[in-house]
């Protein structure tokens, strides 16, 4: 590894991944940046991801006043694990599932399909 770092934390926002749009995922952008987090993994860089969901939900602007807080957090927390398996695809679909860690999910909330839940919860 020729590079400066040797790990990197990405904070990609769900306002990011949809684009011009505003809303859902924009294809085309998402996959570029796979592309991008592939070339440094094939560098030598440990990446780590960081999605958020405002894409699709955004607790305290979507729920408002009209939900109990908790209840629409944790809609936002659903909208995060969405996009974390739109990442995970993309990163497959730019060539990494041929590295010797393949990507994967991880998410607060448990979901056997979708996420996978950090150690020690």
């Amino acid at each position: 590894m020729n590079g400066k770092f040797k790990r990197i934390l990405l904070k990609m926002s769900g306002e990011a991944l949809a684009g011009e749009k505003g809303r859902g995922i924009d294809f085309d952008f998402t996959g570029e940046v796979c592309k991008a987090v592939k070339q440094c993994v094939d560098a030598g860089v440990q990446v780590s991801v960081v999605v958020g969901g405002g894409n699709y939900w955004r607790g305290g602007k979507d729920g408002g006043d009209r939900m109990v807080r908790a209840r629409a957090d944790y809609m936002g927390m659903l909208a995060t694990a969405m996009n974390s398996v739109a990442l995970v695809d993309a990163l497959e679909k730019a060539g990494w599932r041929r590295s010797s860690r393949p990507p994967s999910g991880w998410s607060a909330s448990q979901s056997p399909s979708t996420g996978t839940p950090p150690s020690g919860t």
